[in-house]
């Protein structure tokens, strides 16, 4: 690790080849990171969302929050995975791609499209749907 940070870039993305090619899980339990890691805060950001508001009694729309949310991961993803510990361009677009899907299905499986879709969207607070 040390090794790693006072190198440049350029030094930085041979550290990390070798250090792949010598650990070949290392990159998959990176991908496993990353995806769960935003799986778990929009699930629980979507969990956590009340429909409607208490506070202005207007229905609030989750994926607002979940779309800001992944956003800010994915920023943190391609800044760590092409800056500070360099793991090439290819295994990047995979890390967002399949972050992007298991945050997805996780908007999904709390209920978040449930919570505002179409004509059956929560008017009051009886109708809030639980989970």
């Amino acid at each position: 690790m040390e090794d790693l940070m006072a190198a440049d870039w350029a030094g930085r993305s041979n550290i990390m080849e070798s250090y792949m090619a010598a650990n070949p899980f290392a990159i998959y339990s990176m991908l496993i990171a990353h995806s769960f890691g935003s799986a778990l805060a929009v699930y629980w950001y979507v969990r956590a969302t009340k429909v409607p508001s208490w506070r202005t009694e207007k229905g609030i729309k989750p994926v607002t929050g979940a779309i800001v949310l992944l956003a800010l991961w994915i920023w943190g993803d391609v800044q760590n995975d092409l800056y500070d510990v360099p793991v090439g361009v290819f295994w990047t677009t995979v890390d967002v791609i399949i972050t992007v899907a298991v945050t997805a299905l996780a908007f999904v499986i709390a209920g978040g499209l449930r919570k505002h879709e179409g004509p059956a969207r929560v008017t009051s607070e009886e109708e809030v749907y639980r989970g």
